[in-house]
């Protein structure tokens, strides 16, 4: 009788783990959701998913059609999502989400699997942990949700991760190798700055485990590689149509930002030592970055020294967990300025790195996990749900129409009713496009180009292909606008010091010159006037 009672109670018990868990990320999900589509839309979204719109509707490339400054993954995953729908803002925003849950699902996956020694609802717990722990994070909070260039990589070096981070035992397979190199070339193939973790990857190939052949070993570097490569070949295909204007959005321009900031007396971040001030001040003076920065450093600093007392070697998930925190780090140092959005990167691995750190130095006495969840976790849970939860976010779910991301998509189609078809000039181009519209591609990246083309001679201009406020009259001189959107970057720098909103007033003028007629638009989406310039 008991027999045939024992394995019921199995299969109940996983049927309400799996229950549990799934319950817990569909509430992350919706809190995640709520608030990403009622955030403030951010100028810097304007290029990824006008780029996105510009491939599903007429089939423009990034680097071959227009100007582009970041890696093209994500404009081509946007691409096939806006072939199934017409919300650009919102769609962009809810894959965003969607990469930000898997991320944390990813977390959960891996912490549960590491302390397989521990009851299962230990393990649950410590997974739970860890997820909270990394989404009330305010970086995080600041970051995820929007639709650039972060939830995208950060899901795909996680999973990248995934593959290796029990390297140290020899039943990791030349296909799961592969595997993990292909997402890390997808993640660098989003984001540039992700290109540093290549250094602790080969680290891992070549210290760990130490009783692998050289030919294992010589075999894993090479899968890896190809990986690599192929993750990276949407870029590696796009460079070769035209590596002039792959080189100016991936190397050009980031040179000629920081000038651009010079102009206007930008001095935070600026230099190496800026940054690292930068980094004390605004990063880790946060409590709760503070805590992941501060906690992995002493565990790393305690397990080395008890692996030299004890003559044993580190666990290869720990050294590897804090290889990728601080690689991801240096990445972050990388772009000039820095801005608090940069330093994301790193937060999902100095989480796992704690992790791992007290399970290497604590192994798997039961009430150390405890102590790992409700001494120093805990504090930090509370203190971070208490600033991301929000019942107004949620409530706003049941009322569409107050959504930004909605309201974004609404505004859009206003504009096109006033004007039926036509092609509009404006520096914040989803505005247009959410309406079915059409932009002018040379400034798909919204003000990015525009504010730093002047920066070059009207030679470099021509030859990348960007247009300058001093070459807008010849440039619609034979193609004018059927209307000019202006007032999106009104609180915005201009072209130097003290110009604020200074971006547009070479389209106003333009509007001007040429009896365009100003029509006030009333839209939430921000608190200044916006006019839409009629022919």
């Amino acid at each position: 009788m008991s027999k045939k009672w024992k394995p019921g109670l199995r299969i109940s018990s996983r049927v309400l783990q799996f229950i549990g868990v799934s319950l817990f990320f569909l509430a992350i999900f919706i809190l995640l959701l709520s608030k990403s589509l009622n955030a403030e839309i951010n100028h810097d979204e304007h290029q990824f998913v006008a780029g996105g719109k510009l491939l599903a509707d007429q089939f423009s490339f990034p680097y071959i059609d227009y100007p582009f400054h970041h890696m093209p993954n994500l404009v081509l995953i946007y691409a096939l999502l806006f072939k199934l729908t017409n919300y650009c803002l919102l769609g962009a925003r809810v894959f965003s989400v969607v990469c930000a849950t898997i991320s944390a699902g990813i977390l959960f996956y891996i912490t549960y699997q590491h302390f397989y020694g521990q009851g299962s609802l230990i393990r649950n717990l410590l997974a739970v942990a860890c997820v909270v722990l990394l989404i009330t994070n305010p970086l995080f909070d600041s970051v995820s949700g929007k639709a650039w260039n972060h939830d995208l990589p950060t899901l795909f070096v996680l999973l990248s991760f995934a593959f290796l981070y029990r390297y140290d035992n020899q039943d990791i397979s030349t296909r799961k190798v592969f595997l993990s190199g292909i997402f890390l070339g997808l993640a660098i193939g989003a984001r540039l700055s992700y290109a540093t973790v290549i250094i602790p990857y080969l680290g891992a190939f070549l210290i760990f485990p130490s009783q692998r052949s050289r030919t294992s070993k010589h075999l894993h570097i090479i899968a890896f590689s190809i990986g690599v490569f192929l993750g990276l070949l949407p870029a590696i295909v796009l460079f070769i149509a035209n590596p002039k204007f792959f080189i100016f959005g991936n190397v050009i321009y980031p040179k000629l930002n920081p000038v651009y900031r010079k102009l206007l007396r930008h001095r935070t971040g600026m230099t190496i030592a800026g940054k690292i001030i930068y980094f004390l001040t605004d990063v880790i003076s946060s409590p709760l970055n503070m805590l992941l920065y501060l906690g992995l450093f002493v565990i790393m600093v305690t397990a080395t020294v008890k692996s030299m007392v004890t003559k044993t070697s580190t666990k290869m998930s720990l050294v590897f967990a804090f290889g990728l925190s601080l690689f991801l780090l240096i990445g972050s140092f990388g772009p000039t300025p820095s801005w608090y959005q940069y330093y994301y990167a790193p937060i999902p691995f100095l989480i796992l790195g704690i992790f791992f750190g007290f399970s290497t130095l604590f192994g798997k006495r039961r009430q150390l996990s405890w102590f790992l969840i409700i001494i120093p976790l805990l504090p930090a849970i509370i203190i971070g749900s208490a600033r991301i939860v929000s019942f107004d976010d949620i409530k706003l779910m049941n009322h569409p129409n107050q959504l930004l991301t909605i309201q974004v998509h609404n505004f859009g189609m206003d504009i096109k009713s006033l004007l039926g078809e036509g092609k509009i000039l404006t520096l914040a181009p989803i505005m247009p496009l959410e309406g079915g519209l059409d932009i002018y591609e040379a400034f798909a990246t919204g003000p990015f180009t525009w504010r730093t083309a002047f920066l070059l001679s009207e030679e470099k201009r021509e030859e990348y292909g960007v247009i300058s406020y001093l070459d807008l009259d010849g440039y619609l001189e034979n193609n004018p606008p059927d209307a000019i959107l202006v007032g999106f970057e009104s609180k915005n720098d201009g072209f130097g010091f003290g110009d604020r909103g200074g971006l547009e007033k070479p389209l106003t003028r333009f509007a001007i010159q040429h009896g365009y007629e100003a029509v006030t638009l009333s839209t939430e989406i921000v608190s200044d006037e916006i006019v839409l310039w009629v022919r």
